[in-house]
């Protein structure tokens, strides 16, 4: 028996009778019922099912049954092939149940007089009785505990030097200050220096929940004297920013009065001034007084913006991003940096070094600025890059992470120690970190695991003392809808038809040629291809393995489905027929934005080099020859217009193009589209093509654009696909649950 199937308790426990301070058995069961027929537990099949097995289970005193690896298999339906060092599925749905119980009694189940939790780390519920509960002293909260790490980590974290030979930088400030002494002291700092810069990290054990609205909450970004957190929050079709207290959790608006979206906040270092991405007058970045609450314009253009140490320069990414692992190569988006006193604006690093540069971090000395971003090969990375424009050899980007893993959310410690971020490497999407030099970028050790309670971790913040940071607990969830579609009355949202349902998240839907089939990617956490049919029948996956399939669309003959696989280590295109035979590798040099050309040939287009054509028809592709700077993205079924993007920067990187071969026009259809889904109808003329805030249309003959779902932003997914006719629009909304937790030592 391997480490992973053994059982968190070998010893069958007693069913509880009620002469025990523990509910009965029969009370213990009534309340299990009134739990899986809440609201709260409501379409949550999953966790019905693991609560229920659970529960069952130990009062039946076969507790020795409560294994990973017998939960996958039992509940989960995984097969006995079931490895749970390469599936997290029981950790993560754990998880989920966990949070969702806690949702239960903290509304519903308020008053309930049985509580049933799931200590973290283990599998065993237990069962207690309110009324007969001892009076005891306050102690830490349920949702503190440490949670359990992942079964396996790909990489070993370099193990810390002994807590014991630790010592804390209070005790410099007694050393006596006389001459004899000062030549010892001297002696005595520089030892406890370096003492102190070898120490260990911290030990995070303690979580608690800082919101628990009904609204996702995100972004969040805790004020220099570590008192309150400045977030994102949902409501009423907008986005808004947030201050909330930590001491009395007090909430204040801080933008009010915007009527557009205002998102990714970032609090100065010297605690005056909060930097946010708005979409008012035109959309950029702006800054909020904190004392006056006035607010200025900062830049016309850039996302995610993130302070210098000193509070006199702000780095931004000129390109923004949903879901990190949906991103592709190719969007080139830069970093900037602006200072505040003259605006002047600073390119970093070379264009082109590495594509889709996200979420900049500055280092607390200042010397170097970290990132995320995709690779020519796919590959979701961290990176580091010198802070002051330095070019040539020396300001390129120094790699911190080169895998397959959907690495992302780069945050530093503020000892600039180590650096924090996002990864899927152990399974569910949660923190890690790295020892890294933050002058020369120069790694220190290997990737080591920071586990949070939560399936999904991401948008951390530290406080400045460093024993605290923030992040997003996600739970999440999307499913396919269907609504009627009309060019002139647009998406007739309040006709939508939900199609799937679950605890899984389904995106990237695009119909079949005949019309019969949707194909999808399926998270639950693994990635893997389904198809669906139109009515929402009939839902089964093509692949079904640990690898991650990511970005299906079908071929013009409807005889294979093209996708991004990590399944050959890194990400390369494949092809799988829609009965899921017939798997092959198509690439072996890596991922890159590709197309169908209108002749049936598979080309793919490198962002700094010519068109290679990967999968050949056959036919002549010099009628289809397109501009050097032009990069399409799909063929009008005319084949005589082409929607994609220039390979410029004397164009916003998020500008979308429609391109007329036989004029030689470019129209321009919209300055920002990041990673934007393009459809075109069957008359040849009308795209429909998708931003933040929604799908939108435009008509090749009348040059008019408009938005024809009106949406608040985040809410749907950028992939949708159209029926054959054209009358029915399919589409992915999200359901996530977003709350911002603390962690702390």
């Amino acid at each position: 028996m391997n480490k992973s199937q053994q059982s968190v308790s070998e010893n069958p426990e007693p069913t509880q009778s009620k002469s025990s301070l523990g509910p009965s058995t029969e009370d213990v069961v009534a309340h299990l019922q009134r739990i899986l027929t809440s609201d709260v537990f409501s379409g949550a099949a999953r966790q019905q099912r693991l609560l229920r097995h659970l529960v069952e289970r130990r009062l039946g005193g076969r507790t020795n049954e409560l294994k990973e690896y017998t939960l996958g298999v039992e509940v989960f339906d995984r097969g006995e092939d079931f490895d749970p060092r390469l599936d997290p599925i029981v950790r993560v749905e754990a998880s989920r149940l966990r949070s969702r119980l806690q949702k239960y009694y903290d509304a519903a189940g308020a008053s309930d007089r049985v509580r049933i939790s799931l200590p973290r780390g283990a599998y065993l519920p237990s069962f207690e009785d309110v009324e007969a509960r001892p009076p005891v002293q306050p102690e830490t909260p349920v949702d503190s505990a440490v949670p359990s790490p992942p079964a396996s980590a790909p990489e070993t974290p370099v193990p810390p030097p002994s807590r014991a030979a630790a010592s804390r930088g209070r005790n410099l400030w007694v050393i006596p200050v006389t001459a004899a002494v000062l030549v010892v002291g001297g002696g005595a700092l520089w030892r406890m220096t370096r003492m102190a810069a070898n120490s260990p990290p911290p030990d995070f054990v303690n979580f608690k929940r800082i919101t628990s609205d009904q609204e996702p909450c995100t972004h969040p970004s805790f004020s220099p004297d570590g008192k309150s957190l400045v977030y994102a929050r949902r409501g009423a079709g907008k986005w808004s920013l947030y201050e909330r207290d930590l001491s009395s959790l007090g909430v204040t608006e801080l933008t009010p009065d915007s009527p557009a979206d205002n998102y990714q906040p970032a609090w100065s270092p010297d605690g005056r001034t909060i930097a946010f991405r708005s979409e008012r007058d035109g959309g950029g970045l702006f800054l909020l007084d904190v004392k006056t609450r006035n607010t200025a314009r900062l830049t016309d253009a850039g996302y995610h913006p993130a302070w210098a140490p000193d509070s006199k320069k702000v780095v931004y990414s000129t390109g923004t991003f949903g879901d990190p692992a949906e991103s592709s190569p190719g969007q080139n988006s830069s970093l900037r940096v602006i200072t505040l006193e003259t605006k002047q604006v600073q390119q970093l690093g070379s264009p082109g070094s590495v594509y889709d540069a996200l979420q900049p971090a500055w280092s607390p000395d200042g010397s170097r600025i970290a990132f995320w971003g995709t690779d020519r090969d796919g590959d979701r990375d961290i990176w580091t890059i010198r802070a002051d424009g330095t070019t040539g050899s020396a300001g390129q980007p120094v790699r911190v992470t080169h895998d397959t893993w959907t690495d992302w959310s780069a945050t530093w410690a503020p000892d600039g120690r180590y650096l924090y971020f996002s990864s899927d490497r152990g399974g569910a999407m949660n923190l890690w970190r790295v020892r890294t030099n933050q002058r020369s970028g120069e790694l220190l050790g290997k990737p080591e695991a920071v586990t949070t309670p939560s399936p999904y971790s991401g948008w951390t913040s530290f406080a400045a003392d460093g024993k605290e940071f923030a992040y997003v607990h996600r739970l999440a969830s999307s499913q396919l809808y269907r609504a009627p579609f009309d060019i002139a009355k647009g998406v007739q949202l309040d006709q939508k038809v939900q199609l799937t349902a679950g605890e899984r998240s389904v995106r990237e839907p695009e119909m079949s040629r005949d019309g019969k089939w949707i194909v999808l990617r399926i998270q639950d956490p693994l990635e893997d291809l389904a198809l669906v049919r139109p009515d929402g029948t009939n839902l089964h996956r093509i692949t079904n393995d640990r690898f991650s399939d990511r970005s299906p669309h079908w071929s013009p003959d409807g005889k294979e489905i093209v996708f991004l696989s990590n399944r050959s280590g890194r990400f390369e295109l494949w092809s799988i027929s829609p009965d899921g035979s017939g798997l092959r590798q198509i690439t072996r040099r890596g991922a890159m934005p590709y197309v169908w050309s209108p002749d049936g040939s598979l080309i793919e287009y490198p962002p700094d080099g010519s068109p290679i054509v990967v999968q050949s028809s056959g036919h002549d592709q010099s009628r289809y020859q397109l501009p050097p700077v032009f990069r399409p993205l799909a063929w009008s079924p005319s084949k005589q217009a082409v929607v994609g993007r220039m390979r410029s920067n004397a164009f916003s990187r998020g500008s979308l193009f429609i391109f007329s071969p036989a004029s030689a026009d470019y129209w321009e259809i919209a300055p920002s589209a990041f990673y934007p889904a393009a459809v075109w109808l069957n008359d040849g003329f009308t795209l429909l093509f998708s931003r933040e805030e929604g799908i939108y249309l435009a008509d090749l003959r009348t040059h008019e654009v408009r938005q024809v779902t009106p949406i608040s932003r985040g809410e749907m997914h950028s992939r949708f696909t159209l029926s054959r006719d054209n009358r029915s629009l399919f589409f992915v909304l999200s359901d996530d649950e977003e709350d911002i937790w603390v962690g702390g030592e």
